[in-house]
C-alpha cells in the first residue's frame, strides 16, 4: 500500500531517461552531419577560391591595339617627347621581329627614335642611323658604338641624275614656300629649269656647294680665282647658259632664292664621307634618318629635302612592298614632326605609302588649322595624345564626339508630422416607469440615477516622400581638361569601319608587355563593340 504511489513516479522517469538518451543521440548524429556538411562546404569553398585565382591569373588584362580595316595611315595629334619614342618604340619594335622594315625621319629635334635604336641594337637588328647637323661627321650602319652619327647633306643627291637633282631642290623650294602668294606653277617652273640647266652643264660629282657656284656664274658672283669648285669647262658652259636665261625681275629673284637656299643645304664639311646611303628606305631593319641642326631656316629646308628624296625612291617602287589585309612584310615609315610640311605633301607621301601598301605614321606636334582635314579621313585613324593648347583639346574632343547618358536631375524629400487630439464629455441619467397613481396624482418622476463619462483620445502621425527625376544628357565622352591631363604615353584612338565608330584608350608604355596579363592577339571585334570606350595597352 505505501509503494504503490511511487510506481507512477518511477515509470515517468523511466520514460525521461528514455527520452533525454533518444534526443543525446539524435543531437549527436545531427551534430556529426552537421561536421560533415560543413567539411564539404569548407572544401567546396576552397576549391572555388583555387579555381577563381587560377582564373584571375591567367586572364588576360592587356590587349593590344590595331585598326581593324586595314588602315594605311595613322594621325597622332599631340604628345611629348617621351610618349613619341613610347609610340615608336612599341609599335616599331614588333615590327622588326616581325622581319618588316622601318624608317623613321626625326624632324622633331627630340630623339624620338633613340630608345627604338637602342632596342634594335640589343636584338640583333639591322640598324642604319644618318643625321645632320652643323658639323658633319660620319654615317653609322649599326655599330656597337651609341653615339650619335652625322652625315653630310650631299648624301640626299647620291645617286641622282641631274634632272632628278633639279626635280627635288625645286620640291624643296616649292615646299618651302608654298604658303607665300603669288608663288604659283609658273615660279615653280622656271626654278626647274634653271636648277635642270645648271646640273646638266656640272659633271659628276654633283652638290649642293658646285650647284650654289653654278648659280653664282649665272648671278654673275662666282670667282674662279678664289672659289675651286667648277671646272673651266664647267665655267664656260654655264658662262654661255647666263647670257641666255634673261635678266627679268623673276629670274633674278628665283636665282637669288636658290642659291641662298642651295648655300643652306651646303654642308660645312667640303669633304664628302665614302660610308653613304644610296636610298634612305631600308633594304632590311631599322633606318633612322634626324636632323640636328641649328638654323632653322636650314633646317627647314633640310627635312624637306629629305621628305622629297624619300618620296622619290618610293616612287621608283613598281610593286608593293607588302600588301594591306594579308601584311605579309610589315612595313612603315614614321615621319616624328611635319612642322616644315604642307598638306599637299603629306597627301603625295600618303598615296605613294598606300600605293606600296606602306603603314605611314605622323606624329604632329600641334593640331594646325591646315591639318584638321586629316581628321576622319576615311584611310586613316587619329590619335590624341597630351594636347596642352586648349583650343586644341577642345577641337579634339569635339572630334572623338559626345554620348548619352541618363544623370540624376532632380531630387525631392518631403517630410510631415501631424498631431490629432479629440475630447469627449457625456452625462445621462434614468428615471424609473411612471404608474398609474403617479399619473393620477400629477407628481413628478422620480430619478433613479446620473452619470458622466469624459473620454480623450491623441494620435500622432508621420510621413516621408522622396522621389527622383533622371534626364538623359548628350555630353562629351572626354573632356578638354582631361585631354590637356592625360599622362605622357597614354592616348584616345578614333577609328570609323564596317563596325561603326571605335573609341579606344590606350597605353603605349614598352614595359606593359613584360607585365602579367598581356595577351598576344587584339581583342574580338564584338567584345570591343559592346564597350563605347574599351581601356587596353598598345603592346605591338
Amino acid at each position: 500500500m505505501v509503494a504503490l504511489p511511487a510506481v507512477p513516479l518511477v515509470l515517468m522517469y523511466g520514460i525521461y531517461v528514455i527520452r533525454l538518451m533518444l534526443f543525446r543521440r539524435q543531437r549527436k548524429s545531427n551534430r556529426a552531419k552537421f561536421e560533415s556538411a560543413h567539411q564539404r562546404w569548407v572544401a567546396q569553398v576552397a576549391a572555388h577560391d583555387r579555381a577563381e585565382y587560377q582564373r584571375v591569373r591567367r586572364a588576360r588584362v592587356w590587349f593590344p591595339v590595331c585598326p581593324t580595316n586595314g588602315t594605311a595611315r595613322l594621325d597622332v595629334f599631340g604628345g611629348t617627347p617621351r610618349g613619341w619614342s613610347a609610340m615608336v618604340t612599341t609599335m616599331c619594335a614588333s615590327l622588326l621581329t616581325a622581319g618588316g622594315r622601318a624608317l623613321i625621319l626625326d624632324f622633331g629635334n627630340h630623339h624620338t627614335a633613340n630608345d627604338l635604336r637602342s632596342h634594335a641594337h640589343a636584338g640583333g637588328h639591322s640598324v642604319q642611323a644618318f643625321a645632320f647637323s652643323d658639323n658633319t661627321t660620319h654615317a653609322d650602319h649599326g655599330e656597337a658604338n651609341m653615339r650619335t652619327p652625322h652625315s653630310d647633306t650631299d648624301h640626299l643627291l647620291q645617286g641622282l641624275s641631274g634632272e632628278q637633282v633639279a626635280e627635288l631642290i625645286s620640291d624643296a623650294v616649292h615646299s618651302l614656300r608654298g604658303s607665300v602668294p603669288n608663288s604659283g606653277n609658273d615660279t615653280r617652273s622656271s626654278g626647274v629649269r634653271l636648277i635642270q640647266a645648271v646640273c646638266e652643264r656640272l659633271e659628276a660629282p654633283i652638290t649642293f656647294a658646285r650647284i650654289e657656284a653654278g648659280l653664282g656664274v649665272l648671278l654673275e658672283t662666282y670667282d674662279p680665282q678664289s672659289q675651286n669648285l667648277l671646272s673651266d669647262n664647267e665655267f664656260a658652259h654655264l658662262s654661255t647658259l647666263a647670257h641666255t636665261v634673261g635678266e627679268t625681275e623673276i629670274v633674278n629673284d628665283e636665282l637669288h632664292l636658290l642659291a641662298e637656299l642651295t648655300g643652306l643645304a651646303t654642308g660645312r664639311s667640303s669633304a664628302v664621307e665614302p660610308e653613304t646611303f644610296a636610298t634612305l628606305w631600308p633594304p632590311a631593319g631599322l633606318a633612322i634618318v634626324a636632323n640636328d641642326v641649328a638654323d632653322r631656316r636650314r633646317k627647314n629646308f633640310l627635312d624637306l629635302l629629305v621628305f622629297h628624296r624619300l618620296l622619290h625612291d618610293m616612287r621608283l617602287q613598281d610593286t608593293p612592298v607588302s600588301y594591306l589585309g594579308n601584311r605579309i612584310d610589315p612595313d612603315v615609315i614614321v615621319i616624328a614632326g611635319v612642322a616644315s610640311l604642307g598638306v599637299s605633301d603629306l597627301d603625295a607621301l600618303s598615296r605613294q605609302a598606300h600605293r606600296l601598301g606602306v603603314r605611314l605614321v605622323l606624329l604632329i606636334e600641334h593640331l594646325r588649322e591646315d591639318l584638321r582635314a586629316f581628321l576622319g579621313e576615311s584611310d586613316s585613324v587619329t590619335c590624341f595624345m597630351q594636347l596642352n593648347n586648349p583650343h586644341a583639346a577642345a577641337i579634339a574632343t569635339e572630334f572623338i564626339g559626345a554620348g548619352i547618358t541618363f544623370v540624376l536631375s532632380e531630387l525631392t524629400e518631403q517630410v510631415g508630422t501631424s498631431h490629432r487630439t479629440s475630447t469627449g464629455v457625456s452625462h445621462s441619467q434614468s428615471m424609473p416607469a411612471p404608474t398609474l397613481i403617479e399619473n393620477l396624482s400629477n407628481l413628478p418622476p422620480t430619478v433613479t440615477g446620473r452619470g458622466s463619462s469624459v473620454s480623450t483620445g491623441y494620435s500622432p502621425g508621420q510621413s516621408r516622400d522622396t522621389s527622383w527625376i533622371t534626364s538623359r544628357v548628350h555630353e562629351y565622352l572626354v573632356e578638354p581638361a582631361v585631354m590637356q591631363r592625360l599622362p605622357p604615353t597614354v592616348f584616345v584612338m578614333v577609328e570609323s569601319g564596317p563596325r561603326g565608330r571605335r573609341v579606344v584608350v590606350a597605353d603605349c608604355d614598352p614595359s606593359a608587355a613584360l607585365r602579367d596579363g598581356v595577351a598576344l592577339s587584339p581583342r574580338r571585334a564584338a567584345a570591343l563593340a559592346m564597350n563605347s570606350t574599351a581601356r587596353c595597352r598598345l603592346i605591338g
